[in-house]
């Protein structure tokens, strides 16, 4: 608690999106196209409203679903490749995907960052104290400010 009556407190929001991607530098199984049910936690924090229709809230969690449907949900149920990758996305669209290029190899540490990035400015002034993304329900990187 800071000062009197200032609350901080964290609050984190869920989304989950289905994609694919591949790793073409991987010597892997990772290396073909595969897909994920991937799931993204944002946590932020601030202070509680004192008053008005959020009081008692950091913020209202629809904002924060907002802004995952923003930046993370145009990513929902396409392909994601690396512009690098020698597999052209017209071979991944042939098959009725929808490709999403990126300008780095789609692992979730560099998934994390990336949507990471965007929410940290979609959700300003609130601050942005990390981002996790699930690869699997095993596997997962966290991207911190």
């Amino acid at each position: 608690m800071r000062g009197a009556g200032v609350v901080t407190t964290t609050i984190t929001r869920t989304f989950e999106i289905d994609m694919a991607h591949c790793l073409a530098q991987h010597g892997g199984r990772c290396h073909g196209l595969h897909g994920h049910r991937y799931k993204v936690a944002l946590t932020t924090t601030g202070d509680l409203h004192a008053e008005g229709v959020e009081q008692g809230m950091v913020r209202d969690f629809a904002h924060l679903r907002t802004a995952l449907e923003a930046a993370v949900g145009q990513y929902d149920h396409r392909c994601m490749m690396a512009a690098t990758d020698p597999r052209t996305p017209a071979t991944v669209e042939a098959f009725g995907a929808s490709v999403a290029v990126v300008d780095f190899a789609p692992t979730a540490e560099n998934l994390a960052a990336f949507w990471g990035a965007m929410l940290a400015s979609l959700l300003r002034p609130l601050e942005l104290v990390g981002l996790t993304v699930y690869e699997t329900p095993n596997c997962r990187a966290t991207w911190v400010p």
